[in-house]
């Protein structure tokens, strides 16, 4: 019953297609930038939280119109907060994409650009090792 809920959830809703493109795009981009293992994990975590929570949203929808065809507030209460799920869990995607992703590619940005310069007859230019987060 897994893999049909998910085939009906990426073939029904728009949002769950967008969320797989983007996850194909973190990943791609990861690959690239050649993150930490842990880096992964984090990465791959938050992903499937996105999924899941568009999943459930999905589930959760289907299930309130099958049982309350009229409009009845409570349900729609309950559908209201189901899908504010999807947000909260897509801004938290993003935050760690943005904290892991960001430092390693202002590095390769940066490393570009000095190419770019010495090659032009810029000179050199010096660049550190990549920017770390502060520790709280």
């Amino acid at each position: 019953h897994g893999f049909a809920g998910l085939a009906h959830v990426v073939r029904s809703e728009w949002n769950m297609r967008f969320h797989l493109v983007v996850a194909v795009g973190v990943v791609a981009a990861s690959m690239w930038l050649q993150v930490e293992v842990i880096e992964w994990a984090l990465l791959l975590i938050v992903i499937a939280l996105v999924l899941s929570a568009e999943c459930i949203n999905t589930g959760i929808e289907r299930l309130a119109d099958r049982v309350c065809e009229d409009e009845d507030p409570l349900i729609k209460q309950c559908k209201d907060a189901a899908s504010a799920r999807g947000p909260a869990v897509s801004r938290l995607a993003g935050g760690v994409g943005a904290i892991t992703c960001t430092p390693l590619l202002l590095e390769v940005l940066l490393r570009g650009a000095c190419a770019a310069k010495s090659r032009f007859g810029g000179g050199t230019c010096q660049v550190g090792s990549a920017w770390t987060p502060p520790v709280w």
